[in-house]
């Protein structure tokens, strides 16, 4: 038996009694085509020629469909439901394509990784004679969801798109002016536009046009637009990214934030999440249109041992005096009300089939997390080079620190705070901490988000967003970031040459260069740190070795929750520790306070992940995930928000695995 060939380009034609110009078009398409490429012909209806035209070409790529006699919008989504194109491209029946189109067309979208590509177009009256030399000066075209739904600057026969993008924009709503506005702005949601400043067709404007350059009277051009944003936002589900949101705000702020802790002020981040994520909960468990009981079997089964196991772990510790009733109730509203009410979260998204990927609602959060964390980063530069560096703009108060020990710091605006100086070169120097109480902190965000944006996000402004994290790790002073940075760095670099230069020797050349000059800034950094009369590598050799005799005292249930008294009584230096006694690693942490149960908690669904991760060759969700565990290892963030976060996630994709 023949194998039957993917099909490379789906073109998508609606046509209406378009025998005037239809064979001309056809005939420019064609030239385009290869023998793995496909013309499809949604066809409304026609009572003059046009299939009869179609007809006679007799060639096997052209495909004439019937179409649904509902309107251009519905011609062209019933010709799209039939592409099976990896690339599909949307065409009028009146217009001439250039030769190179569809060549030019996939080269942007390999060098651009786009999932939409718009090029420029020649508009041309019906005897091809010029009337404006480019479309996108015309209608000044660009991205831009606002911009484009004021005043849209998409064309439907100048786009393609990948397939991917079906599932985001089919069905196209039946009250809505044209398909080629929605195509663009749930692509600019959803994915990466990309616009080709080369003109490859001639847009002919003629007295049969469907579409109009004509405005319309002012009652139907808001009516239209509120149709379309109320369709944009139902689609996609704003109400969702506005939960999201508000959930990314607090888990930043949980991460160790100045507001979490200032001296003799609760602003109770934890308690406000906790009902945040009860109130979403309810909301779409209301939402759940199917109850789908049975789907909830096994989440109810995990959930019910994980609280028999915890309730264990929490009664013994307390009969032992490891933890007091004040530790016990954060102990339960993070760990096993925070934990199940994100996991249900996560649960209630996929069985309400609201996402089809079942990792999205995840990573949207996650790419929520990077966008309020590039916020406060540039926020966090611009107060650190006027106010810290320059001393241009002065201190606007004082408020009172309490983390580690008591200190009073500086505040600007109250969105910019000097809690923390640090050693660099023998000199101490106030680093960037943004709103967090240390730097490395603020480093936990700013690696998740960089990483997120390098490989992980695929829409637009990656760029500015992944150059103003860089920036602000390299003024944080912290040679974690600063060396998991600069790998990263070289992997998307590399990545990217690999993609874009086709000679191996040319690229491993300049590899090779770039990482140099990355190691040469890099490498003063570690030395310092390494440096044994730097108290920074002398606390966390020392820590370790403490969390190690932890453990060992308590191996299977650990000391219980926030007991630090094991770890305290094995370390060391503590003139250097500057009256804090923690530790500096979340998985000492978790070891020392839960023994070998948190390690099958926290580090057994982790471990699982990455197996899979690495089976279904993922590696940028793989990178992203061993990155996170660097962080993890090197940090004190185990029972924050965002770690709750990611171990529910785990946990998700554990039960999800197992189906």
């Amino acid at each position: 038996m023949e194998e039957q060939k993917n099909t490379r380009c789906s073109i998508v034609m609606a046509t209406y009694n378009g025998e005037k110009y239809i064979k001309e078009q056809i005939d420019s398409i064609l030239k385009n085509m290869n023998s793995d490429d496909e013309l499809i012909i949604s066809d409304d209806g026609s009572t003059d020629k046009t299939r009869e035209i179609i007809n006679s070409f007799k060639d096997d790529r052209i495909k004439l469909i019937d179409g649904p006699k509902k309107g251009i919008k519905k011609n062209f989504e019933n010709g799209i439901n039939n592409a099976t194109g990896e690339i599909i491209f949307l065409s009028d029946q009146d217009d001439i394509w250039m030769e190179n189109k569809i060549a030019k067309v996939l080269e942007a979208f390999e060098k651009e990784d786009a999932t939409l590509v718009i090029h420029d177009a020649e508009i041309v009256d019906e005897n091809l004679d010029i009337i404006e030399e480019s479309f996108f000066k015309y209608r000044n075209s660009g991205k831009g969801i606002i911009k484009n739904i004021w005043k849209n600057t998409y064309i439907g026969c100048c786009m393609a798109f990948k397939k991917e993008i079906k599932s985001v924009i089919l069905p196209i709503p039946d009250n809505i002016e044209m398909h080629d506005q929605w195509i663009g702005i749930n692509n600019e949601k959803n994915g990466k536009t990309y616009f080709l400043e080369e003109k490859l067709i001639k847009y002919r404007r003629h007295g049969g046009n469907v579409s109009s350059f004509n405005h319309y009277g002012i009652k139907r051009m808001l009516t239209n637009r509120i149709k379309l944003i109320g369709n944009y936002m139902e689609r996609n589900n704003i109400l969702d990214s506005i939960f999201q949101y508000l959930m990314a705000f607090f888990i930043i702020l949980s991460v160790a934030s100045v507001y979490d802790n200032l001296n003799n002020v609760n602003l109770y981040i934890s308690e406000i999440f906790l009902v945040l994520i009860a109130l979403i909960n309810i909301y779409y468990i209301v939402m759940i249109k199917n109850k789908k009981i049975k789907d909830y079997k096994k989440l109810f089964k995990f959930l019910f041992v994980f609280i028999i196991i915890e309730c264990a772990y929490i009664i013994i510790h307390l009969a032992i005096k490891n933890m007091n009733i004040n530790k016990t109730f954060v102990y339960i509203a993070k760990m096993i009300i925070i934990f199940s009410l994100i996991l249900n979260y996560l649960y209630l998204i996929e069985i309400n089939n609201r996402k089809k990927n079942k990792e999205d609602v995840f990573w949207n959060l996650i790419g929520k997390i990077s966008n309020i964390v590039v916020v406060i980063a540039f926020v966090s530069l611009i107060l650190f080079l006027l106010g810290t560096s320059l001393k241009l703009i002065k201190p606007t108060g004082v408020v009172e620190l309490n983390f580690g020990f008591t200190r009073s710091i500086n505040s600007y605006f109250e969105v910019y705070f000097e809690p923390q100086a640090t050693m660099l070169f023998g000199n101490y120097f106030y680093r960037n901490c943004g709103i967090f109480a240390e730097g490395p902190f603020y480093n936990i965000v700013l690696i998740i988000s960089l990483t997120y944006e390098l490989f992980i996000n695929r829409k637009d402004n990656r760029k500015v967003k992944s150059s103003i994290l860089v920036i602000t790790i390299l003024t944080t002073f912290s040679t974690l970031g600063i060396v998991i940075g600069a790998v990263l760095l070289v992997i998307k670099i590399y990545n990217i040459i690999n993609r874009k230069i086709k000679n191996k020797k040319k690229m491993n050349t300049i590899v090779v260069i770039i990482t140099i000059m990355i190691i040469a800034l890099v490498t003063p950094f570690v030395i310092d740190k390494v440096n044994i009369s730097n108290p920074s590598f002398i606390i966390r050799t020392d820590d370790f070795k403490a969390s190690v005799l932890a453990f060992i005292e308590s191996p299977v249930i650990g000391n219980g929750y926030q007991n630090n008294e094991p770890f305290l009584r094995n370390i060391n230096f503590l003139e250097y520790r500057n009256n804090s006694e923690g530790q500096s690693s979340s998985l000492a942490n978790i070891i020392v306070e839960g023994g070998i149960l948190n390690i099958f908690i926290f580090i057994v669904p982790y471990i699982l992940l990455l197996i899979q991760l690495k089976k279904e060759k993922n590696y940028n969700k793989l990178i992203f995930l061993l990155v996170y565990g660097l962080l993890f290892l090197n940090n004190t963030f185990a029972y924050s928000l965002l770690s709750i976060l990611f171990l529910s996630y785990f946990w998700f994709k554990f039960l999800m695995r197992r189906k």
